[in-house]
């Protein structure tokens, strides 16, 4: 399913989603919501490369290599600095209100807004 989507993705300077798209992507998510509790951006075993890909837009590798280089972020007992720049990027990528975000994470609206404005 994941792998479906991926091939879906074309790259080039600028990239149109259609409702169609968005509308698998958000399937997507849930459906992996469901199978795990949560997203778990601290356990790095927990998702694959191309999973990682799809909600962030960056690699496995590349996203360790972003939160090493971020050092403004301190992790709190409510969310470590990998969760901020996950909820980060992946309302960058996919303009996901923060409710649904909240949803996604098992966080408040306003844990959220938090993380975003720590990142």
């Amino acid at each position: 399913m994941v792998d479906a989507a991926m091939q879906q993705i074309r790259t080039n300077e600028s990239t149109t989603l259609n409702k169609t798209f968005i509308l698998s992507l958000i399937k997507d998510l849930r459906e992996k919501a469901f199978q795990q509790s949560r997203l778990d951006f601290d356990d790095e075993s927990c998702m694959n490369d191309d999973e990682y890909r799809v909600l962030t837009g960056f690699s496995r590798q590349e996203f360790h290599d972003i939160v090493l280089s971020v050092t403004s972020i301190n992790s709190t007992r409510n969310r470590s600095k990998r969760t901020c720049i996950a909820i980060l990027l992946m309302k960058l990528r996919s303009a996901l209100s923060n409710k649904l975000l909240a949803v996604l994470f098992h966080r408040t609206k306003f844990q959220v807004r938090r993380a975003i404005v720590s990142a």
